[in-house]
């Protein structure tokens, strides 16, 4: 009998295999580890065709496999040991960078730029809970709705009975179209979940961390026994026929900055829960842990519970997850099954193989649209700000001239950033900024190291109605002032006026600092949004100001 067309397309998984990766499968993997980046479109729609359930069988394992904490022993690091790592990049920020998760290293980065220095006012949270959960309804419909429509090339097995499986007709289907909404949906509300997670012990690792410098702890004598770094170690310490010979050396606690922030608190814990519950080193530690909720209990119990517990919800979508990849993998291998079945015509493998192509077009259709409606509203950190502001600087009288103290860059992007919010410092690679504040106006002094000529920029016009007015000045380098007379303002012919780009950034960079300074009574607060693009890009997160 000749073999038709039909039977050479469906004679064999491995021959269909081969077109995966061109119809969507390594596509499919990105967009789900992707979405909240791009939004909730390009995950829902990743079930809508068999070419394609593999890359959600990835994405699950990724998701789910990073999301475990990594006090167990295992988790983000095994995933990377063993050579497993996310193509999206919403899930690269739960796995390992070095030593501690990606998304606390450009945490790190982001503080550093943004000048903050005091964790404690600091504070991560859903941007808008509201928009968050009809961005999650819209996920899981959306989804549901795609798995639906994917049902639609098996209609033709079942209607005309073109198959000698007819109870499994339906039910393959049916088990790839649920278990990969599953792997969509447990895996986008798994990541939330767990960065969320990660940014919050990073930020209590920091207050923690700064409460024991002040109150003078040394970190360096609290040791704990090796195998207490993992929940199953107290199982090869039970076990002792394996090392009864070893004698067991305490060892100090992993308290690092370039570590994971949950495995400094684990450490903790195992080093309080060591301490008697009366002891005056447990009350100091305990002391030291803000919003530490107060009852009758072990303090190490009660940091276990507030900080290191993994929530049962994680746990279930974990669960959902290992559902979604084993129904997968069976309704997969199912679906393929009853196209191979000899009862099958050539009319319902074209029929079947034609629908499926299409449904990957139009998922590559949907994914090329790019929806702005359907982006994620995303996290935010919260940055409470100073009551007052820094004491103002004075001006002295010398003669004609006049003497300003100056603040260096550094120190006065942390002072305003923590009166007045995030402010994108100048960045300018051969001037050096220096700034003083008169009044209610802040002035800026700049040093044009290639002429090795200080400016002093104001906030006020100039007669010739430009939008500021330069002063030539002297700096006095040790006592970090300036001198400039009132009379000595640049003139028309002097070469720095030609620099029209350099003065105009100069310009927008002071004249918003002057604004955000004069609104500075409106604010109670300001917030920083954080998406993948801050997350990704670290060094832009002071552009974000709300």
């Amino acid at each position: 009998m000749p073999i038709s067309f039909g039977d050479t397309l469906s004679g064999g998984v491995q021959d269909i295999s081969a077109l995966l990766p061109l119809l969507g499968t390594a596509q499919c993997e990105k967009h789900v580890e992707s979405s909240l980046q791009r939004g909730f479109l390009y995950a829902a729609a990743a079930p809508i065709s068999i070419f394609g359930s593999l890359g959600l069988v990835q994405a699950g394992f990724s998701i789910g496999l990073a999301s475990v904490p990594s006090y167990y022993g295992f988790g983000a690091r095994l995933l990377k040991d063993a050579g497993f790592e996310p193509t999206g990049d919403v899930a690269k920020m739960i796995t390992m960078d070095k030593m501690q998760y990606l998304a606390e290293t450009n945490l790190k980065t982001a503080f550093a730029n943004l000048h903050v220095d005091n964790p404690h006012t600091l504070s991560v949270k859903i941007k808008d809970q509201a928009s968050t959960t009809r961005w999650n309804l819209f996920l899981v419909l959306c989804s549901m709705m795609a798995s639906g429509v994917s049902l639609i090339p098996y209609l033709h097995f079942l209607i005309v009975r073109d198959t000698s499986l007819l109870l499994l007709a339906w039910l393959f289907p049916i088990i790839r179209a649920m278990s990969g909404s599953f792997c969509v949906i447990a895996g986008q509300l798994l990541l939330q979940r767990r960065i969320l997670t990660i940014f919050r012990q990073r930020m209590l690792f920091m207050r923690i961390h700064q409460n024991i410098k002040e109150n003078k702890l040394n970190i360096d004598l609290m040791k704990i026994n090796p195998h207490e770094r993992r929940m199953w170690g107290s199982l090869r310490e039970a076990a002792s026929f394996w090392n009864w010979h070893a004698p067991i050396e305490t060892v100090p606690i992993q308290w690092r900055d370039d570590i994971t922030s949950e495995e400094c608190l684990w450490d903790l814990y195992c080093y309080m829960r060591s301490l008697p519950i009366e002891s005056s080193a447990l009350e100091k530690l305990a002391a030291c842990i803000p919003d530490l909720p107060n009852d009758n209990t072990h303090a190490a119990e009660r940091l276990r519970k507030h900080c290191l517990a993994q929530p049962i919800r994680e746990m279930i979508y974990q669960f959902l997850i290992i559902v979604g990849m084993l129904g997968s993998v069976v309704g997969y291998i199912g679906c393929f099954s009853l196209v191979q079945d000899d009862q099958a015509t050539a009319v319902g493998r074209y029929l079947w193989i034609g629908l499926e192509a299409l449904l990957s077009l139009v998922r590559m259709m949907i994914w090329a649209s790019n929806p702005i409606y359907d982006d994620s509203p995303g996290l935010e950190i919260s940055l409470q700000l100073s009551k007052k502001p820094s004491p103002s600087l004075e001006h002295v009288n010398e003669a004609d001239a006049l003497t300003l103290r100056l603040i260096d860059e550094e120190k006065f992007m942390a002072e305003f950033i923590a009166y007045c919010g995030s402010i994108p410092p100048l960045g300018i690679e051969f001037i050096a900024s220096f700034y003083t504040r008169l009044e209610n106006h802040i002035y800026i002094a700049f040093l044009d190291m290639k002429r090795n000529q200080v400016f002093l920029r104001t906030p006020f016009n100039d007669g010739d109605g430009r939008p500021f007015t330069l002063y030539y000045a002297t700096m006095r380098p040790k006592e970090i002032s300036i001198t400039y007379a009132p009379d000595a303002t640049v003139g028309k012919d002097d070469p720095i006026w030609t620099k029209g780009s350099l003065l105009q950034e100069i310009a927008i960079h002071c004249d918003l600092i002057n604004a955000k300074f004069n609104k500075r009574s409106d604010l109670k607060q300001t917030v920083h949004s954080i998406t993948v693009d801050w997350l990704a890009n670290p060094r832009c997160a002071y552009n974000r100001p709300l």
